[in-house]
């Protein structure tokens, strides 16, 4: 048995987790991941479900942090994509994107990271072997950042994914 107190982004990446098969992301292709067509998590959910209590007194994920969202008017969120909810894959955000048709969503900061990169490459202390710092245009999504909207859709998805819609009990933990 497994309880996880809170329904907000931790404890949702935390059941999110559980109910992953055992596989990494890392052993699939880049279009596997632009798609995530490897990803089936309904089949370890159903098994995971059974045994998995999250304890909010909300009742629902990501209630609090939705309505302060809201309430602040926060249009992006200040942490990069690759930081958000699914744990064993950072481009499962991206990937939602993608499928989505959403990257208008997204605030990109790769041309800023860029420029400060060329500003100061004399001043850097890490050099690659020809003497100039690489800036591997690969992960350029890894620093953008997503929209409240698109992150909060996204969550909704990871949810319904992972089966977790009926996990969630109203309630407050008062002694641990």
């Amino acid at each position: 048995e497994t309880i996880i107190i809170g329904a907000g982004p931790q404890g949702l990446a935390c059941a999110a987790r559980l109910c992953r098969k055992n596989k990494l992301s890392d052993d699939y292709t880049e279009e596997e991941h632009r798609s995530r067509t490897w990803w089936d998590p309904r089949e370890k959910a159903k098994e995971t479900q059974d045994h998995l209590l999250v304890i909010d007194p909300s009742g629902t994920w990501m209630d609090h942090w939705n309505t302060m969202f809201d309430r602040f008017d926060i249009e992006y969120l200040r942490s990069p994509m690759s930081l958000h909810i699914d744990p064993s894959d950072t481009n499962s955000l991206l990937a939602y994107c993608n499928r989505n048709g959403r990257k208008g969503e997204i605030l990109s900061t790769f041309d800023h990271l860029y420029s400060e990169a060329a500003m100061h490459r004399t001043k850097q202390k890490h050099k690659s072997q020809n003497g100039r710092r690489v800036f591997n245009v690969a992960h350029q999504y890894e620093f953008d950042r997503p929209s409240s909207r698109l992150f909060r859709e996204f969550c909704l998805d990871v949810v319904e994914k992972t089966c977790l819609e009926k996990t969630v009990m109203n309630d407050r933990v008062k002694l641990i």
